[in-house]
């Protein structure tokens, strides 16, 4: 979930290649502005509950790089490439 960089309110992401698009305002960003939006959690794929997430490496990258499901124990990693 992404706070809109217009009108404040929230964007769900379905999926990571998505276009950024506000429900409420004309708002329409490629996916690659994620790392510019207020991030306001992200929920499991598998159970629909909120994860906890963070980073690893924060002078390197801006997104988060690893979330887990309290849940059902879903597991995320972001996969580095460098």
């Amino acid at each position: 979930m992404l706070r809109c960089p217009d009108c404040g309110s929230e964007i769900l992401q379905a999926d990571s290649r998505a276009s950024i698009d506000c429900p409420t305002c004309s708002v329409d960003l490629p996916a690659e502005r994620f790392g510019d939006l207020d991030l306001l959690g992200l929920t499991c794929p598998v159970c629909r509950t909120p994860m906890q997430h963070g980073q690893r490496h924060p002078e390197a990258f801006d997104v988060p790089e690893w979330a887990n499901c309290p849940n059902c124990q879903y597991h995320w990693e972001f996969k580095h490439f460098y």
